[in-house]
């Protein structure tokens, strides 16, 4: 993981922690394996020693998982974003998460004396499995939601950037990057592309209230739509939520460095 998928994971995080749906979700979790008791926390803590205990490593794992759903995130950043692609990709960091947060727990109950045979190992990771899934789905609907789309998957027209208005409505998703393409620009969304006949100044224009940079004078990309960033030589390149890698010109060096996606040098 590189400095600029690290932050994007770290601002992630902290974006996580400071919804209060997730803090119910990681609370009501806290409660279920407290009375529950995975790993042979049943018979090591009496019922209030095991929420207390819970209630601690829950969010901690989250946070760890958080970063194992990071890792494996890219592999699944498919370019079909239909809802099965979709799924998968949940479905994926799910495991990222869950394979994280079980060796963690694993390591941590035996640190603690806790034992636990191969069966307990599987049902736990099973247990572990299931929540990280339901965290991430919460997660998504959440980010859906926070991108301007409401539970039906609707983009709301108070919060939708004007360019959207111009693709066909099966490509009305969250918007990614603009490209130019002869005379035409190519918009991308996380449901697919489309050529509109623009300049890219007047594209850009209207992406408003998206943020975005300008990292070519032949590509813009949404500022939270890019997962990772590096330097090639004297120029570099940005990778987005979709998988897509796109050219950064040596003179827009500087914007993506004060976005705080690239080092500076020396």
């Amino acid at each position: 993981m590189n400095r600029a998928h690290l932050h994007f994971t770290l601002r992630k995080l902290r974006d996580s922690f400071q919804r209060p749906v997730t803090l119910a979700v990681l609370a009501g979790v806290a409660i279920v394996v407290g009375v529950s008791g995975p790993f042979d926390t049943i018979r090591a803590f009496e019922l209030p020693a095991r929420l207390a205990y819970w209630g601690v490593v829950v969010p901690l794992t989250y946070a760890a998982g958080l970063f194992g759903s990071a890792f494996v995130g890219p592999i699944f950043a498919l370019h079909a974003q239909t809802r099965s692609a979709k799924m998968a990709q949940i479905a994926g960091r799910s495991l990222g998460s869950a394979l994280t947060v079980s060796l963690i727990l694993a390591g941590l109950h035996a640190l603690l004396g806790l034992a636990f045979d191969l069966h307990s190992l599987i049902l736990g990771f099973v247990a572990v499995y299931l929540i990280c899934l339901t965290i991430e789905t919460v997660s998504e609907v959440i980010a859906a939601e926070a991108r301007g789309k409401g539970p039906s998957g609707r983009l709301s027209a108070d919060t939708a950037p004007p360019i959207l208005a111009r693709l066909p409505l099966d490509k009305r998703g969250t918007l990614v990057a603009l490209s130019v393409q002869d005379h035409y620009v190519e918009v991308e969304t996380t449901k697919g592309k489309t050529l509109i006949l623009l300049r890219l100044s007047d594209a850009i224009g209207e992406c408003a209230p998206i943020k975005g940079l300008q990292i070519h004078r032949s590509y813009w990309v949404a500022q939270d739509q890019i997962v990772s960033a590096r330097r090639i030589g004297e120029a570099a390149v940005v990778v987005t939520a979709t998988g897509v890698k796109l050219p950064v010109a040596r003179s827009r060096l500087g914007i993506v460095q004060a976005a705080g996606l690239l080092p500076r040098k020396g």
